[in-house]
């Protein structure tokens, strides 16, 4: 557990960027719903559940040799459990493509925990680096 939602946050997001699934269960709730606004056809805009969400992300890391945050920035709210953040991330494919992309992050909080995760992504450079990858499964 952690001391504050931004720090809750925090740990989700680089725990999600090293791909460690198994420590979801500390940090996210079991009414976990995430989705990503704008996402390009053949990536799923939204699931709910713990379980289903982890699986998702799943698919996504089979695909990814490397993910990190170059840049991540996160604020509180005058809604305690609300927090906003914008980042940028570094990444390299399994087939040895760069994918680079920003973000920015709505995130709601309950008991240190993440219960909302809505990510807004550009969806050109995931076209451009996962498109075909994203056409078969479409």
């Amino acid at each position: 557990m952690t001391d504050t939602p931004v720090k809750a946050v925090d740990a989700w997001l680089r725990t999600f960027a090293s791909g460690d699934f198994d420590s979801w269960d500390q940090l996210a709730d079991p009414e976990l719903y995430m989705e990503i606004h704008f996402a390009p056809p053949g990536l799923p805009s939204g699931n709910r559940g713990l379980d289903v969400c982890r699986s998702t992300s799943r698919q996504f890391w089979q695909v990814m040799k490397s993910f990190e945050w170059a840049e991540l920035e996160l604020h509180a709210t005058d809604d305690p459990n609300l927090i906003m953040g914008v980042g940028k991330s570094r990444a390299v494919t399994t087939w040895d493509a760069p994918y680079a992309n920003e973000y920015a992050f709505r995130v709601r909080v309950r008991n240190d925990r993440v219960l909302e995760y809505h990510e807004y992504i550009n969806p050109l450079p995931v076209m451009a680096t996962f498109g075909e990858v994203l056409a078969a499964t479409a």
